[in-house]
C-alpha cells in the first residue's frame, strides 16, 4: 500500500445503520474490532483485516476511498457464514512517527487508558480532556530505534499532544494507532507520554 489516510481525531468516515434489536442473545453476536481497510487501484475496500492478521470478505463493500490506502478503523460487525456484515464504521488516527524538533515537542497532559501492541500498530485508548467543537492535534515524536546484540528491536516513543487551548469542560476517549510496518520488525515499544500524573513510560510487547 502506498500511504495511509491520515485524518484528525474526531474525524469520522461514515455510517451503517445498525438495526437495534430486543433480543440480547442478537446483540452478543455484534463484534467490535479494530482493523483496516485496505483499498486498491479502484478505491473499494473488499476485505476487513483484523490485528491477528486474519482477512474477513466484507458482505458490504466501501468503494469511493482514495485508491491504493490504508485506512486504520473502529468496526461494529456481525460474523456471517460468508463473511463480515459491518454495522458501523469510524476512522481511528493513526500518524507515521516522526523526529519532532525538541521546541516542538508540545506534550499536554491526558490520561492513558489502555495500551497494546500489535505486529503492525502501537494502540493507545485516551481520555482527554476538552469542549464540545474543539480539535486536538495528536502525533508521535520518533526518539529512537535500536537493535540489541541479540537482534531485538525497541522503538521508543513520545506521545505529542496539542490541546489548542481547549478548555476542559469534559472527557472524551478516542483511540489512537501508531503505524509499525514501514519500519523495521519491532519486538517492543516503549511509548513516553504526559498524564495528569506526570510523565509515564508504556511499554508494548
Amino acid at each position: 500500500m502506498k500511504h495511509i489516510y491520515l485524518i484528525s481525531i474526531l474525524a469520522s468516515l461514515f455510517s451503517l445503520l445498525l438495526s437495534c434489536s430486543e433480543d440480547s442473545d442478537a446483540l452478543q453476536s455484534y463484534r467490535q474490532d479494530l482493523a483496516e481497510l485496505r483499498t486498491a487501484a479502484d478505491g473499494v475496500a473488499t476485505d476487513l483485516w483484523l490485528d491477528n492478521g486474519k482477512s474477513v470478505k466484507l458482505l458490504n463493500p466501501i468503494n469511493k476511498l482514495t485508491p491504493d490506502s490504508i485506512y486504520r478503523v473502529y468496526t461494529v460487525y456481525t460474523e456471517q457464514p460468508e463473511g463480515a456484515l459491518l454495522s458501523s464504521c469510524s476512522l481511528v488516527h493513526s500518524p507515521m512517527p516522526v523526529a519532532v524538533p525538541a521546541d516542538k515537542q508540545q506534550t499536554d497532559p491526558l490520561e492513558v487508558l489502555a495500551a497494546w501492541k500489535t505486529e503492525r500498530y502501537a494502540n493507545l485508548l485516551l481520555r482527554i480532556k476538552t469542549m464540545s467543537g474543539s480539535r486536538h492535534s495528536i502525533g508521535f515524536h520518533l526518539d529512537q530505534l535500536n537493535t540489541s546484540t541479540n537482534g531485538k528491536t525497541t522503538l521508543h516513543l513520545k506521545l505529542m499532544h496539542n490541546s489548542q487551548g481547549a478548555p476542559q469542560h469534559y472527557s472524551s476517549e478516542t483511540y489512537v494507532s501508531c503505524p509499525l510496518y514501514e519500519l523495521a520488525p519491532i519486538d517492543t515499544v516503549k511509548i513516553s507520554v504526559n498524564t495528569l500524573e506526570g510523565e509515564t513510560l508504556w511499554t508494548l510487547f
